[in-house]
Parts: C-alpha cells; sequence; structure tokens
C-alpha cells in the first residue's frame, strides 16, 4: 500500500519539470495556459470525490487502490498524447482530468488500508494508527513527490516525453498485478465484506 502510494504520486509529479515545454513544443502553447491544465486534475479529484463511497463501500479499499492505479495508467497515455490517441490539447486536458479522478481512488482508500494493517498487524490503539498511517502517507507521498520529477526529466532528456508517459503507465501497471497478487486473500476478504455490508443495507 505504501508502494502504490507512491506510484499515485509519481504519476502526478512525474511531468512537473517537462510538462510546460511539451505542451509549447507540440501545440505552441504558452506557460500561462499550460499551468491552467493543473485545474482539470483538481476537477478529476472533486468528481471523484462524489462517487468514492459506493465504490469503495462494494469494492473494498485494496480493488479501489488497484481501479486507481489503472485510471492513472489510461489517463496518463492521454498527456502526450501517444501515437494511438488523437493529437491535441483536448486529448491531455482528458488526461489530467483522468488522472486526477484516479488519485482519489488511491489516496483515501490507501490511508484507510494502512490503518486497518496497523490496528489488525500490530494492534495498535485507534489514535495510534490514526497518527501513524497519517505519517506514513505523508512520507509516501513525499518520496513520490521527490522521484517523479527527476524520473521524468531524466527519461524526456533521454527518450522524449511519449517515453516517460509510456513508463510511467508501466510502473502502474506492474504494481496494480504486484499489489493485486500479494493481496488475493484480502481481496477476497474485503470482498466478502462488502457483500454483506450491501445486503444489510
Amino acid at each position: 500500500t505504501f508502494f502504490v502510494i507512491i506510484c499515485d504520486m509519481v504519476s502526478t509529479t512525474f511531468i512537473f519539470p517537462v510538462f510546460s515545454i511539451h505542451l509549447n513544443k507540440k501545440f505552441g502553447l504558452g506557460v500561462e495556459i499550460t499551468s491552467m491544465f493543473f485545474v482539470f486534475q483538481i476537477i478529476g479529484y472533486c468528481t471523484a470525490l462524489q462517487i468514492l463511497n459506493p465504490i469503495n463501500y462494494r469494492l473494498g479499499n485494496k480493488i479501489t487502490m488497484i481501479l486507481g492505479l489503472g485510471i492513472n495508467l489510461i489517463g496518463i497515455l492521454f498527456l502526450c498524447p501517444v501515437s494511438f490517441i488523437p493529437q491535441n490539447w483536448l486529448m491531455v486536458v482528458v488526461g489530467m482530468t483522468i488522472i486526477g479522478f484516479g488519485g482519489v481512488l488511491i489516496t483515501i482508500p490507501g490511508i484507510i488500508d494502512i490503518m486497518n494493517i496497523l490496528k489488525e498487524k500490530l494492534k495498535l490503539s485507534e489514535v495510534q494508527s490514526n497518527d501513524n498511517a497519517s505519517a506514513m502517507y505523508n512520507f509516501a507521498s513525499a518520496l513520490g513527490e521527490a522521484f517523479g520529477p527527476l524520473m521524468g526529466g531524466y527519461i524526456t532528456e533521454r527518450h522524449g516525453f511519449e517515453q516517460a508517459c509510456f513508463m510511467t503507465s508501466l510502473i502502474n501497471f506492474i504494481f496494480s498485478f504486484v499489489f493485486g497478487f500479494s493481496n488475493v486473500k484480502n481481496i477476497h476478504r474485503e470482498l466478502k465484506e462488502a457483500k454483506v455490508k450491501v445486503a444489510f443495507y
């Protein structure tokens, strides 16, 4: 869960050092215009907040996070846009919105998941679990924010922005499978609990 949160932050921040330059070269957009694209991440984030509870209620924390990684994977491919997507700036807007949407499906379930693990595995109290989960999330977030721009800038300089998008999408893809396979029993348990909740309520 800790590494999934890092992956989510990398997906958000890898574009920071190169995004304006890429959009200027690709579509001739100035810095003032490109900075407005980040507003669409916020719009996607706020939209996802409205439907997070029903999704998380039915799927559980871990599948919700896997879904978030999958959504990130798709959104990142729109940022370039990669060759099989129409080449216009509207696709970039779609990509930014999708990434903002996917981030919610990782952030909130991720914090809850860490809290549950600390309570169940380490037998910490509610207050201790909340505090430690918050600290762990902030640490994972900081690592992602530090590593993302380094990775994005390096790959873009060596191989181009499209390759940076492919690599970041690949990271999301790999983490979704690793996280899923390493939590098969927990996923089954969460799905059973979700069925009981839905049937009961």
